[in-house]
């Protein structure tokens, strides 16, 4: 049986492996986490794991799963151990991280976890539950009551099932101690504090009413923006990793080099020393945000999209393309950066070369399918906004407009080969409906823009865009990617 890692086998591990830079066991807990998952390991564990090698402090992390037992049975055999393979194109970096110091499993025992949660000197929660762990109802972003795990936590609040009502529980027990605590989300979704604490005063409200007004006065909920691309564990990771540390890691996560985490500046106690790690705190995260939406995830959509019709299966496959690469930065550069606000003192062009360069790290082997999944929800916030604007000032989007016809050739369910795509959508009936009008491309578009939770009430407004739209979608079906590619390019 191959040798785990674990504390009792450091010292066989390569001096080329990074490792702790600190006494792990001179250093408590400080921090819960919720939902100990591939991204909190390569992202806020990376972070308070360096914050602890630069500055020390009792921040290792206890982490909670809130259903599976699948993360405590590979960390804690470990000591809590694992380690972090950095991939740039040929090239990897391992390191060992070791901020985290136990993990629970919430459904086994919730009143220890209730009372982890509770205890003073924890003085930070942190979590990545994804946006269905809030519980909202779509639409208005209220707790959603009839949510299966919320209408247990209401029926039984001692018992939790969801985030919302462990935290909601601990409030209630800091608040008979008045020990504050900073609750800090970091979840891939705009202004993600204020609706995690919306969520939580909505629950206080219903179970403990009389907490709420502590809450708001002694509970702060920063939003944050957080960035790294991570991709999904495979066995060649492992093998690999075994191969470099001589010992087995089945906890091990894979991860591009670039790491982002802005943290709105209101905490309300102590903190580790995030910002000597390299977090940015900011009064501006919205903007960072933003950055991040208009930038980042409009880019890879475009490239998702384009990429599933052109039969391009990963994103550093499309970007290996130059006329592709070079639409792509254009889209950033000419039509997206000139209308955003950017925070004070961001560098716009450093950032767009960055991502720019992680597009092209093909070491990632990130799938245009999976980014082109759920897109009805995506680009209402991603590409929308930007053809709008545009718009609104009689500026031409082609960049953005084929973005925009990719999608709608994809939801028609079609590659521009005629092979079959499975369009894993909410909206799907609708995106089928649409693409089967008869008529010509721009009748066909404006059927698509007629689907009100995605584009709006108003399809006057985007009559010029339709337009552009669906030219770029006589391109792509009439001449292919590379020809419309082509067309923008030609129009730079």
């Amino acid at each position: 049986m191959t040798r785990r890692l674990a504390s009792d086998s450091l010292g066989v591990i390569p001096d080329n492996v990074a490792r702790p830079e600190y006494d792990r066991a001179q250093h408590g807990s400080g921090i819960v986490h919720l939902g100990v998952g591939a991204f909190h390991k390569a992202h806020q564990a990376v972070y308070t794991d360096t914050a602890m090698a630069l500055s020390g402090g009792n921040w290792r992390i206890d982490g909670v799963s809130l259903r599976s037992p699948a993360a405590r049975d590979a960390l804690v055999p470990q000591d809590g151990l694992y380690t972090v393979c950095q991939l740039q194109d040929g090239q990897q970096d391992m390191r060992i991280v070791g901020a985290l110091r136990d993990v629970h499993v919430a459904p086994e025992n919730p009143e220890r976890v209730i009372a982890l949660l509770a205890r003073p000197s924890i003085h930070i929660v942190t979590t990545t539950i994804t946006e269905k762990g809030y519980c909202l109802t779509p639409g208005t972003g209220t707790l959603d009551l009839a949510h299966p795990d919320i209408s247990a936590d209401l029926s039984n609040p001692a018992v939790p099932v969801s985030a919302i009502g462990y935290v909601g529980a601990a409030i209630t027990r800091r608040h008979a101690v008045n020990a504050p605590v900073t609750i800090v989300s970091c979840d891939n979704l705009s202004g993600n504090g204020r609706k995690f604490q919306d969520a939580v005063l909505q629950y206080l409200e219903l179970t403990a009413p009389t907490s709420v007004s502590w809450c708001q006065a002694n509970v702060r909920f920063p939003c944050t923006m957080v960035d790294r691309i991570v991709p999904g564990a495979t066995l060649d990771l492992r093998q690999r990793v075994a191969g470099a540390l001589g010992v087995d890691d089945e906890a091990c996560v894979a991860a591009e080099p670039f790491s982002q985490w802005v943290i709105e500046d209101i905490a309300s106690g102590p903190l580790p020393d995030w910002a000597g790690a390299g977090a940015v705190f900011s009064r501006e995260v919205e903007r960072y945000e933003l950055m991040k939406l208009r930038l980042l995830n409009a880019a890879h959509s475009a490239i998702a999209y384009l990429g599933v019709i052109g039969g391009v299966a990963h994103v550093s496959d499309a970007m290996a393309n130059p006329g592709f690469r070079s639409m792509i930065r254009h889209m950033m550069v000419a039509e997206i950066a000139p209308i955003l606000r950017s925070p004070k003192g961001f560098d716009v062009q450093r950032y767009i070369d960055a991502l720019i360069d992680r597009f092209s790290n093909a070491a990632l082997l990130h799938r245009t399918e999976q980014i082109a999944m759920d897109g009805s929800q995506k680009l209402p916030q991603r590409i929308l906004p930007t053809l709008r604007e545009r718009a609104s000032q009689g500026l031409e989007s082609p960049a953005l407009a084929l973005a925009v016809a990719g999608w709608i050739r994809f939801a028609s369910g079609l590659t521009l080969e005629h092979r079959p795509i499975d369009v894993l959508d909410p909206l799907r009936p609708d995106l089928r409906r649409a693409s089967s009008v008869s008529g010509n491309r721009r009748d066909r578009v404006a059927e698509f823009f007629s689907i009100a939770p995605i584009f709006g009430a108003d399809i006057h407004a985007w009559a010029a865009v339709i337009d552009e739209v669906a030219s770029a979608l006589r391109r792509l079906e009439c001449e292919g990617l590379d020809g419309a590619i082509t067309a923008v390019i030609a129009r730079k």
